[in-house]
Order: structure tokens, then sequence, then C-alpha cells
């Protein structure tokens, strides 16, 4: 709900309801991706859908929108100070594993279905109310209230005890466990936010990639490995026969409220560690990602959840805080059987792809990302390692 400034129309702490024109329009119902308030504003909506071939959470609706527009629109509500809480729901659990196809800093996403939110809504609402009232005056005007909610909530959480584990999964999962909401700590340390000390805001930017070709490199019209790109948050979709690939990431877009001089951080929030190769460039304001292709795996040794996602995370340093992060994601087709050996220079190389396996009939493909083949391809090669193309069969 939004809220008033002191001396404004309702107290302060006192939210505003949506008018009957509103209501009519759904517009106080689900994903709130079509109102820019225009003050601070945190709120939910403990919905999901749940019939259809299309079933999915909000969050994953968001990611996942026809026009692509969804991405966006929640950076655009992030940078209008708001902070929206919406469950999961299906979408992350121990039977369907971790289905979102990226992971981004401008939602809070609550394990669970509907109610699972409610911890979360408190926990936004206690930092709220601890921040100094000019802080929370410098990080509206600077439209950073939002990056300054989620550094405070995901350095305080329960499991996160040290900067290193704020800069691993343990701060920065998809969905959220409940249980490690420790609102003292978030009350303590939004409290001791001063203005002139504020966080400060990463931002990413793809500065060389090279994508695959459709047609070429995968078959699906229409298809692109790029899934959207936005100042906090970039995701790709793996869907090319390559086994390695690289990209060069930008961090200079990066703000300060202050000005302060920013360093940089760039981390594997999740991945293999022995897949996922980080050079920092240019002081670390860019970095080169080498990544090799990757099958389901445990998110941490702590997080036994399954995921088929790969996150990067950037963190602004501003010599007093680190940021929330800006990620960038890589999703990757958990339907496809894949076979690679090693290639030139280690560089895994493809064998096979079978797009039909028997034994992944009943493995889920969100089909607005990933349409079914009846196929499988085997590539061959000369001597040297030339591709020669594949069969079909």
């Amino acid at each position: 709900r939004p809220f008033p400034p002191a001396g404004e129309g309702l107290p302060p702490g006192r939210g505003r309801d949506y008018s009957p024109a509103a209501r009519a329009a759904d517009l106080d119902y689900g994903l709130n991706d079509r109102i820019l308030f225009d003050r601070p504003t945190f709120g939910n909506s403990s919905t999901a859908i749940t019939a259809g071939p299309w079933w999915r959470s909000l969050p994953r609706q968001a990611l996942t929108e026809d026009d692509g527009t969804g991405p966006m629109r929640l950076w655009q509500t992030a940078a209008a100070n708001q902070v929206y809480v919406y469950p999961a729901h299906k979408d992350y659990g121990a039977e369907a594993g971790d289905l979102f196809p990226a992971n981004t800093p401008y939602l809070i996403v609550s394990r669970g279905s509907s109610g699972s939110d409610q911890p979360f809504l408190e926990a936004v609402a206690m930092i709220l109310a601890s921040l100094r009232p000019d802080t929370k005056a410098k990080a509206a005007e600077a439209g950073m209230i939002n990056s300054t909610v989620q550094m405070v909530f995901r350095r305080s959480l329960q499991n996160v005890r040290s900067r290193e584990s704020y800069f691993s999964s343990d701060a920065h999962p998809a969905a959220f466990e409940a249980f490690n909401v420790n609102l003292a700590r978030m009350v303590s340390l939004a409290n001791s936010l001063k203005a002139s000390e504020l966080p400060a805001e990463a931002r990413i930017r793809v500065v060389e990639e090279d994508l695959g070709t459709e047609g070429v490199d995968f078959f699906g019209e229409g298809l692109s490995e790029r899934l959207f790109d936005t100042p906090q948050a970039v995701a790709r979709v793996w869907r090319s026969s390559t086994g390695r690939r690289s990209m060069v990431l930008s961090a200079e877009d990066s703000r300060d409220a202050n000005d302060r001089p920013l360093t940089f951080q760039w981390r594997l929030l999740q991945g293999d560690p022995a897949k996922v190769k980080i050079e920092p460039l240019e002081g670390g304001r860019q970095a080169r990602v080498t990544l090799d292709w990757h099958e389901p795996f445990a998110i941490s040794e702590e997080n036994a959840q399954k995921t088929s996602r790969v996150d990067i995370g950037l963190f602004a340093v501003n010599g007093v805080h680190d940021s929330a992060p800006a990620i960038l994601s890589w999703a990757f087709p958990t339907h496809e059987t894949r076979v690679y050996a090693a290639g030139e220079g280690g560089a895994p190389r493809i064998v096979s792809i079978d797009h039909a396996d028997p034994a992944k009939a009943g493995v889920y493909a969100d089909p607005l990302l990933y349409p079914r083949a009846d196929w499988r391809d085997v590539y061959r090669y000369d001597a040297s390692g030339r591709p020669l193309g594949w069969t079909r069969t």
C-alpha cells in the first residue's frame, strides 16, 4: 500500500484503498505491473495461476509474459520505490524443483503458497518503519527504496552470518524461507543506515556475448536465447548445442545516491564452480563470465533444492555497505537429454541431444519457454574435430 508523507491526507502508516474503477479493472488483484504509485509502496497478492497449461506463480508470470515486457515492468515498479511480495506457489519446492527462469532483486518471493508471504510483508513493513526519516527521504528521492530494503532484508537473514555468506546463495535464493526472517536484525540494520551512507544500487549490462542462431545452433521458429535485459537483472536461456560460452558484463551503470566511489564484487551465487569462471576486467568495472553446460544441481550444501539455473551476482561497494545484487541468470532446459565429450581445449563438445527421451517424459518444461520436439540429434565430426553435421532420428 502507498503511504502518504506526514501532513498529506491520511496519517503516516495508513494505507489507501483502490477506487471502484480500479477494482472493476482488476487493478487490485494479482500481479501489479500496471500501476506506479507516486510514493513509497509495499504490497502483495497471495495468488497464482493454478489451472491450465500456463500455470505459474505471479513472479514467473512476470518473467515470461508473452510480449516480453514483464521484467522491465518489474524494474519500473522497483525504481518507483515499490516493494512487492508474492508466493512461489509450486514454482519452488521439492516436487518440481526451481522453475524460475531468472532471479531478480526486484521482488521478495516466499517459498510456499497463499499465506506464505505474510512474514515477509511484516519484515518489509518493519524495515520501512525503522529507516530514519532523512534516510527514507533520501532513498525515496533517489528511487532506491526497493534496493535499500532488499539489501537490509537479505543481509539480515538468519542464515547470513558473514560477508561471504551474503555474497552467496544463502542470501539470494529465488524464493525465501520464512524461518530465515530475523526481524530484530532487520530493524537494527535499517535503523543504523544514515542518509549519507545509503547502499549503492548495482546495475548490470551486457557488453559482449555470442548467442546461438535459430536454425543453426538450435531449432524453434521465433525463439531466442535472450530472455530479457533490465538494469538490475539479465537473463538468458541456453538453447544452443554449444557446451561453453563467454560474455562480458559491465557494472559501470551502477550508482550511489551520495556519489561515493564504487568498487565491485562479482560472485557465483549458484552453479558449479568448476564450470563457471568469472574474470574481473577494468578494475572490476567489467567481468568476463565463461560457463559450461549444467545438468540440474543442488543449490548448496545447506540448500538441497534442485535447480537448473546459474546465477551470478554483482555487488556495488561504496565503502560502507555492500549493495543488493544485480543478477545474471542462465536457465538450462531439463527436459532434454544431452551428452557432451571433451573437445578442443577441454571445452565440452556436443555428442547428442535427445528431445524425446522417454525417461524425461514426465519432466516439466515451461511451455512458454521450451517447445517440445520429438527427435534425437547425433552430431558428427571429422578426425580433426571439425563439425560435419548431425543425424536426426
